[in-house]
């Protein structure tokens, strides 16, 4: 064998000594899939948590303009020539 020939084997071999096995490969993915997992997880619990608090406070805002309206009604039934409430977007 000729030196150049040794030289590309032993870089070659140097390459596949670095190369990860199918199986290292394989156990790698099975970790980063089990991480991925958790994290999705953990952030689908945080969205939930946000959800409801933005239900609670919709709720916490009908509740009020449903008073607001009724204490106008209660207003408007005593002082009937009350000029009409400024429009609400």
């Amino acid at each position: 064998m000729d030196a150049e020939t040794k030289e590309i084997l032993e870089v070659v071999n140097s390459i596949k000594d670095k190369m990860v096995t199918k199986d290292e490969l394989q156990e790698g993915l099975d970790g980063l899939r089990t991480e991925l997992k958790a994290d999705i997880k953990e952030v689908g619990e945080r969205v939930l948590a946000v959800e409801n608090r933005l239900s609670a406070m919709d709720n916490r805002i009908d509740d009020e303009a449903a008073r607001r309206k009724d204490l106008e009604n209660r207003v408007r039934n005593v002082l009937p020539k009350l000029s009409p409430a400024p429009e609400r977007v």
